[in-house]
Parts: structure tokens; C-alpha cells; sequence
């Protein structure tokens, strides 16, 4: 009977290591798998703010050509008064009144510029704190 108490032990110590090699291959998977969601998930934010960039750079264009237009039209419209006025004593007071105007616009447009600039909340926090830990884990797993 103790000799087959004996048997009865040797496979369970066997199994008991292999379990803990199990558990750390299991492990080491696990880290492997988060390991590649980690760099899936980096590579689609990466895209991800390529496309912004993209669609940044194309307002951006838009805008400074609609902001070019509404400058040329404006100037346009102040030279216009100025011409209405030519031959009227009130000639000099219409062409001041049409420069304060157009820098009235500009100046109000430089608030909200200035404004919406300082404003603005850096948008990849997430990211950033996303890629230091891949890169610490990564570094704990080598």
C-alpha cells in the first residue's frame, strides 16, 4: 500500500509542474495577445489621426480661400462707398469709415481665432498614455 501511496504522489507532483508551466505559458500568451491588441489598436489610431490630419489640412485650405474671397469682397465693397462718395464733401470720412470697418472684422476675427487657439484641449492624451504602457509592458515581457 505505501508503495502505491508512493505511485499515487510521483504523478501529482508531475502534474503540479506542469500545471505551473501551463499557468506561465498561459500567461506568456495572454501577454503576447495584449501585446498584438496593443499595437492593432495603435496602428488604428494612427490611421485614425492620419485621416484627421488630412481633413484638418483640407478646412484649413478651404477656409484661407474663403477668408481670402470675403477679404477681396469686402475691400471691394469699402472701395465701392468710397467711388459712391467721390465727388461728395463726405468722400475722406467714407473711405476712414470703410478702413475701421475692415479692421473692426479683422480684429474681431483675431479674438476668435486667438480664442479658439488657447482653448483648445490636447486631443491624443489618451493615446499617449496608451503607448507608454504598451511600451513598459513590452519591455517587462523581453
Amino acid at each position: 500500500m505505501d508503495a502505491e501511496a508512493g505511485q499515487g504522489t510521483e504523478p501529482r507532483r508531475r502534474n503540479g509542474d506542469d500545471s505551473a508551466r501551463n499557468l506561465w505559458g498561459l500567461l506568456g500568451e495572454f501577454g503576447g495577445t495584449l501585446l498584438d491588441v496593443g499595437r492593432l489598436e495603435l496602428r488604428l489610431l494612427g490611421d485614425d489621426v492620419q485621416r484627421e490630419i488630412r481633413r484638418a489640412a483640407q478646412a484649413l485650405m478651404l477656409g484661407t480661400f474663403v477668408a481670402v474671397l470675403c477679404g477681396v469682397a469686402l475691400l471691394m465693397t469699402a472701395l465701392t462707398v468710397v467711388i459712391g462718395f467721390w465727388d461728395s464733401p463726405y468722400r475722406l470720412l467714407a473711405a476712414i469709415l470703410g478702413t475701421l470697418g475692415l479692421l473692426a472684422i479683422a480684429g474681431y476675427s483675431w479674438s476668435v481665432v486667438r480664442k479658439k487657439l488657447r482653448g483648445r484641449e490636447p486631443s491624443l492624451n489618451g493615446a499617449v498614455e496608451a503607448g507608454l504602457l504598451l511600451a513598459a509592458y513590452k519591455r517587462l515581457i523581453r
